[in-house]
């Protein structure tokens, strides 16, 4: 991600996982979300491309996350300025949590608004281990994070369980 943006051109960056889809008109939503004042970043709400119930609740918890609490993660397409992203200094060189941890770094400078228009990510995940096990698996990887494991220690226990997930596959 930090190379992408060092070779981009463009004063607005936004960071798109590869099995998410963007919504129709979602520069218009971007725009309008930096334009103001108190706003660093941005990102949008999550759909999940699936159907069911459980998948529901997900997304009904993580607009709470996102809009209440001001926290999105990065399947959500975050965006903002080049010079935001550049006075942070990027993203961390982790295996892991390198999302989380700038959106950490983003909120101590300003809100994070999450727009309404919805991105739609795969749900293969999510099938694969199922919903409430993959959802609590990435909740206690993001506690050991907090706690201070190493990230090396919790990206080897991840991609165990999310192999595709590795980057090139």
């Amino acid at each position: 991600m930090n190379c992408g943006a060092q070779h981009a051109n463009g004063e607005i960056l936004l960071f798109l996982h590869s099995d998410t889809q963007l919504p129709p008109g979602y520069d218009g939503w971007v725009h309008t979300a930096l334009d103001q004042p108190s706003t660093v970043a941005g990102a949008f709400s999550l759909g999940i491309d699936a159907p069911g119930a459980l998948l529901r609740v997900i997304e009904r918890t993580v607009a709470f996350r996102s809009r209440v609490c001001g926290f999105p993660y990065g399947d959500q397409a975050l965006f903002l300025h080049k010079r935001m992203f550049d006075d942070l200094g990027g993203f961390p060189m982790l295996p892991i949590m390198e999302d989380f941890e700038f959106v950490r770094r983003l909120r101590r400078r300003g809100r994070l608004h999450t727009v309404p228009a919805r991105v739609l990510t795969s749900a293969r995940r999510w099938k694969r281990l199922g919903a409430i096990r993959t959802t609590l698996l990435n909740q206690a990887f993001i506690a050991a994070y907090l706690s201070g494991v190493s990230p090396d220690w919790i990206a080897r226990r991840y991609y165990r369980r999310h192999p595709s997930s590795q980057m090139g596959e």
